[in-house]
């Protein structure tokens, strides 16, 4: 999948590991909060930080995209 797939909404909710989350938060009884990155600027990952804290998430996935390692 390439990265820019990967980055909407549509790449992480087709993808096997977004699956796997899936399934395993629901039988954990454990919900996934905040809108995933649109894109790989740094405006996008403050907006989705700012999500993750106002919504009191205690957790934080990460793909492996070459794009977060520089953000």
């Amino acid at each position: 999948m390439d990265s820019s797939r990967a980055s909407s909404r549509e790449g992480l909710e087709a993808s096997e590991l977004a699956q796997a989350v899936r399934a395993a938060t629901q039988k954990r009884g454990v919900a996934i909060v905040a809108p995933p990155l649109e894109n790989f600027q740094e405006a996008e990952y403050r907006r989705v930080f700012a999500a993750l804290g106002s919504e009191g998430a205690n957790g934080l996935i990460v793909g492996n995209n070459a794009e977060h390692a520089t953000n």
